[in-house]
């Protein structure tokens, strides 16, 4: 009698997890790595969160300098401080519930995991277009130096010029919710068939996507356009200015400037490199493009995504540049920072 009651109980237990269900109506296990042993994930938990709290306080300390400081009302320096705003704001998403789901096995209601997604994907795709920024930026100061210092003064001065800079951020931001929402839109009318674990608990929608059944109409144009505007079309645009960075300067002896501007290109091409090859393993990972990714993997990369990239910027775009370093020195007190 015993064992019928437990086989009979396990058995509906089963069919509640395949069983179709509304997405609103429902939870979702996240099912995150390097758990086990328990000293892994004491090890993992550690470094995650060192990684955070350092990415946060370099990153915010950069816009501290940047907007405090009136020299560096410049065109690279803004970039950099709205990279770092949007680096804090993606750490600040993913993390701390990484954190959580380390811990134990631990569930996320439907509603919320669509909110995250829209997250996640809006703020992945305002990244993008704020290394695009990055790149035309420093391919105008490297090729067309004359232009560019005139037209940083431009803005720097004109109040007309910095109100279009805000609605040109306006409208970035704009067009990577309109793809986050996307998303959301096409994974609300699907329904559950599979166990409802995922190995993220950013809930991506290729990761969420494996677990329903049904087709939409549109789904397979809002996917694709999305991956084209989203992420295939920014990485063609940061590496076209690239390349006609390297192809202008080949072989030329150049001035202090343009040569400072050159080197900084390398370590920005290094990030761009990092934040997009993690992306592009994620996509392929949830639509099963390639060989097979395991938990680990899943995790690994989703974690050096939010870690690494917002970790090196105030490295990069900070303490590498004179100019920030010389602004930070004389917002800290001398003996913290001597400004020599």
């Amino acid at each position: 009698m015993d064992n019928n009651s437990t086989t009979s109980a396990t058995s509906s237990a089963t069919s509640a997890t395949f069983a179709p269900a509304s997405l609103l109506d429902d939870l979702i296990y996240v099912d995150i790595a390097f758990r086990e042993p328990r000293a892994l994930m004491a090890c993992a938990f550690t470094l995650v969160l060192l990684a955070y709290a350092l990415a946060a306080a370099g990153n915010s300390l950069l816009c501290v300098v940047v907007l405090l400081d009136r020299r560096l009302h410049r065109p690279p320096y803004a970039l950099a401080c709205i990279l770092s705003l949007v680096g804090v704001a993606e750490t600040t998403v993913a993390l701390p519930r990484l954190l959580y789901d380390l811990s134990s096995r631990t569930s996320i209601a439907a509603g919320e995991c669509l909110a995250r997604m829209f997250v996640y994907h809006t703020l992945v795709r305002a990244h993008a277009l704020v290394l695009v920024a990055m790149a035309v930026d420093r391919y105008l100061a490297v090729c067309h130096p004359l232009r560019y210092r005139a037209l940083a003064a431009a803005v720097a001065a004109s109040a007309r010029a910095s109100g279009a800079a805000w609605a040109a951020a306006a409208a970035g931001g704009s067009a990577a919710a309109i793809q986050g929402a996307g998303y959301v839109a096409v994974v609300a009318r699907l329904r559950f068939c599979r166990a409802r674990v995922v190995p993220s608990s950013t809930c991506d929608f290729s990761a969420v996507r494996r677990l329903m059944c049904g087709e939409v109409g549109y789904e397979a144009p809002v996917v694709y356009a999305n991956i084209l505007l989203g992420t295939a079309l920014p990485l063609g645009a940061v590496a076209a200015s690239y390349a006609l960075i390297l192809r202008e300067c080949r072989g030329q002896r150049l001035p202090g400037g343009r040569r400072r501007a050159l080197s900084t290109c390398v370590t920005h091409l290094l990030l761009v490199l990092v934040y997009f090859t993690s992306i592009f393993f994620t996509f392929a990972t949830g639509l099963r493009l390639g060989a097979p990714t395991s938990g680990e993997g899943v995790t690994a990369l989703q974690t050096v995504q939010f870690i690494l990239p917002p970790a090196l910027n105030p490295v990069i775009y900070g303490l590498r540049t004179a100019e920030v370093r010389r602004g930070l020195a004389r917002l800290l007190p001398s003996k913290i920072w001597p400004s020599n």
